[in-house]
């Protein structure tokens, strides 16, 4: 390891034997971009019972696993008043600003209610989390590293940000139709695609805070509303892109405003010899 800055740098040198053989038996990758690792300090696996290195990402910067050890115990002794060390998550340890007319008040059991201009979002937490309300911010901590804590301090602190930005601002969601003949339109409250099926398809908002806004040409239309979690405004726009998902080969169908459909070669006919 390298102390260079501002981003040390990881230097790994081949060593050969005198007979020409690799010194580096094995280079082993545990944590991938689509399968993360995580683990505390106690928990990072010896290699090859000590004789062994691995290389670990903390909130410091690259390290061995022995470095992370050494440095890990000792902020955990300087703060072994309040049980946290220096292990933190990054996205939990982020206060979240209020911003004007959002009011957050959190119940016994950690029950929380967010108002704003919107409307009124209402989620239970875990109950061990803490979250605390103070100089218009709300902040959440955990009370231990243990991994379920771990697990639940970022969670808790993204689905906050959302009731937060939901109640205040709202999530929109916009999607395209492409087809001929096919079209949308609103029937009251409710969405009604025509998109090639023998029937009209229908969708009514699960909430009431939920809004369908269709253009005038029917072409497009965007989905509104306070909650983004599992009857929000997310789910219910890929269910909609479900009557009709956009086929490879003309792109007919319905799709996200922006959305990226590659498209296929249409398929030759034969012709025989003359």
């Amino acid at each position: 390891m390298t102390d260079e800055k501002p981003q040390p740098r990881l230097i790994v040198r081949l060593k050969y034997t005198p007979q020409g053989r690799s010194v580096i038996r094995g280079l082993e990758r545990v944590s991938r971009p689509g399968r993360r690792y995580y683990a505390g300090f106690k928990e990072i696996p010896w290699v090859r019972s000590g004789l062994g290195i691995n290389i670990v990402s903390t909130p410091k910067g690259l390290m061995t696993g022995r470095r992370a050890r050494r440095v890990s115990a000792s902020a955990a002794r300087s703060s072994a008043t309040s049980g946290r060390g220096w292990l933190m998550s990054r996205i939990g340890k982020m206060p979240i600003a209020l911003p004007p007319k959002v009011t957050v008040s959190v119940d016994k059991g950690n029950l929380v209610t967010v108002s704003g201009p919107k409307g009124t979002l209402k989620q239970q937490f875990d109950p061990d989390m803490i979250i605390q309300v103070e100089d218009g911010h709300v902040k959440v901590s955990r009370p231990s590293d243990q991994r379920r804590h771990r697990a639940q301090h970022g969670l808790t602190r993204a689905l906050l940000a959302n009731m937060v930005q939901g109640v205040s601002v709202g999530f929109t969601r916009r999607l395209e139709i492409r087809g001929v003949g096919y079209r949308a339109e609103k029937r009251g409250a409710n969405l009604v695609l025509s998109v090639g099926k023998s029937h009209p398809v229908e969708f009514a908002p699960p909430t009431p805070d939920v809004v369908f806004e269709v253009d005038k040409d029917g072409r497009a239309f965007t989905i509104s509303g306070i909650d983004k979690a599992a009857v929000g405004v997310g789910e219910l726009a890929a269910k909609i892109r479900g009557a009709r998902p956009p086929e490879p080969y003309q792109g007919k169908g319905i799709r996200y405003q922006g959305e990226y459909v590659r498209q296929k070669a249409g398929k030759t006919g034969k012709t025989g010899k003359k």
